[in-house]
């Protein structure tokens, strides 16, 4: 299924360059057809919008009305599946608790000349969202560009997507008028980023437009960039997978699956060290294809523009990976190399703190959202030390109160020591004499972007009788995963 690219020549990053240029050749030809309809929409308004939507629908029987009324538009909400209404409204208000965490305030100041300086703040008055339609249907979408124009102040908010004939996702009807959107119009393609750029009888000529789409949405918002903002150039989909031995084959080929099925142009890329990978992703592949309602474009996506790159080493993964300049980037790799200090912990660069549980018996409790109830949870913590190069922490665990309590750079390893060669606590050396093995259940502590505390578990460690001294008790990992039943 995906063409295999082994990365370790000299001129391997020649070869890649050249695969993925064959996209950008098509994208040529696009820009072609694309600037010929943006200056016919500048030229001919909403008779061109509606004659290239009928031709590029090939819609039979279809309305001249470009946008939906207030009385469509709240009949149409109303025939939202509750459960889809619900989680809409859930979505809403997570998307927008993220994007109030990212607003920028105004400031002035006085130097000390006694200048007044300020820097300000201040939302746009008109956006355009494009919202997909063709060969699927987003409210995500909806939420995801409508939300952060509300929290930036903008007060006009307007939505396209392809319904010249009136069929629409309920869902987006109902996302759109949650996130109280001006204006829904039925049209979609490039004669509907034109008319957004340059205004038309009915179309609102806005100052910035939003939104994924097809090779040629892509296209038509650069064309208009300049005469009007845009977000960035999302489309058509783009995404590659950093994976090794320990990722699922069956979720990695699920990842792939999902951006190829939204355009024939779409790219999906493998990054792997482990051959067996590749060969059970394109395994993966043709199963889930078969049971995929839109296989079609998902196959033909593959089949032309899908990889999987075999190489060796860090350096070359993200020579890679800079060479691609993707617009999404998953990293599917073990937990020793998600939170190790170096390469991969650039995506968690919040990670200080490695908190250990110990619950035997696992109880740990969960709250109604399925995560762990850490109030609950007894941990003692680890602070990365970046001069010592490990993770330690202080605390009164033996007699002396000179104790050294660490965890290996590799996550497998737990010490509990004293300095200077005393014993240790009758307590502690219980633990190595007793006839239970105590375990340990570790979890990496830290901030996220939000700035909540989230714990990842790290795995079960178990005490090491062979390991262990009185003056040095250790525990080993056993297991990176456990049955929490």
């Amino acid at each position: 299924m995906l063409k295999v690219l082994k990365y370790n020549k000299v001129n391997s990053s020649k070869v890649l360059e050249i695969f993925l240029g064959r996209r950008k050749s098509i994208q040529k030809k696009q820009i072609i057809a694309v600037s010929k309809i943006i200056k016919n929409v500048k030229k001919n308004g909403d008779k061109a919008v509606l004659n290239y939507e009928k031709k590029f629908s090939k819609i039979k029987r279809s309305s001249n009305k470009v946008f939906f009324s207030n009385s469509e538009i709240n009949s149409i909400s109303k025939k939202t599946d509750k459960k889809i209404k619900r989680a809409i409204d859930l979505a809403f208000n997570r998307i927008k608790k993220f994007h109030l965490k990212q607003k920028f305030s105004s400031f002035k100041f006085k130097d000390k000349y006694n200048n007044e300086l300020s820097y300000k703040y201040s939302s746009i008055e008109k956006v355009g969202v494009y919202v997909p339609g063709g060969t699927a249907s987003y409210p995500s979408t909806v939420l995801m560009n409508c939300i952060p124009a509300i929290v930036a102040g903008v007060k006009n908010i307007y939505l396209t997507t392809p319904a010249l004939d009136s069929k629409i996702n309920p869902a987006i009807v109902y996302a759109a008028k949650k996130c109280g959107v001006k204006k829904i119009y039925k049209t979609g393609g490039a004669q509907s980023i034109a008319a957004f750029a340059y205004g038309t009888k009915n179309f609102e000529k806005v100052d910035k437009i939003v939104g994924p789409g097809n090779t040629f949405v892509a296209c038509a918002k650069k064309e208009v960039f300049g005469d009007v903002g845009i977000d960035m150039v999302a489309g058509p989909s783009e995404v590659s997978i950093v994976a090794d031995k320990s990722a699922d084959p069956d979720l990695v080929a699920a990842d792939l699956i999902a951006q190829a099925e939204h355009d024939i142009f779409a790219q999906s890329i493998l990054i792997t060290e482990d051959k067996k990978l590749i060969q059970s992703v394109n395994l993966s592949l043709k199963n889930q294809l078969q049971r995929l309602p839109k296989r079609k474009i998902a196959t033909q996506s593959l089949k032309n523009f899908g990889l999987a790159i075999l190489t060796k080493g860090k350096t070359r993964i993200a020579e890679i990976v800079n060479i691609i300049d993707i617009e999404k980037l998953i990293l599917d790799k073990d937990t020793d190399s998600d939170y190790r200090p170096g390469f991969s912990t650039r995506i968690n660069s919040d990670l200080t703190k490695i908190a250990v549980s110990m619950y035997p018996e696992y109880s740990i409790d969960r709250d109604e959202n399925g995560y762990f109830n850490t109030s609950i949870v007894r941990t003692y913590f680890f602070h990365y030390d970046s001069g010592k190069n490990k993770w330690i922490r202080q605390r009164q665990y033996f007699d002396n109160n000179r104790d050294f309590f660490g965890i290996s750079d590799d996550f497998k390893t737990i010490e509990m020591r004293t300095q200077n060669k005393s014993k240790i606590s009758e307590q502690i050396r219980n633990n190595i004499t007793g006839d239970k093995i105590v375990e340990f259940l570790v979890f990496a502590h830290y901030k996220d972007f939000l700035g909540q505390i989230v714990y990842k578990f790290l795995g079960e460690f178990h005490s090491s009788r062979d390991r262990s001294t009185e003056h040095c008790h250790v525990y080993i990992r056993k297991n990176t995963r456990v049955n929490l039943s």
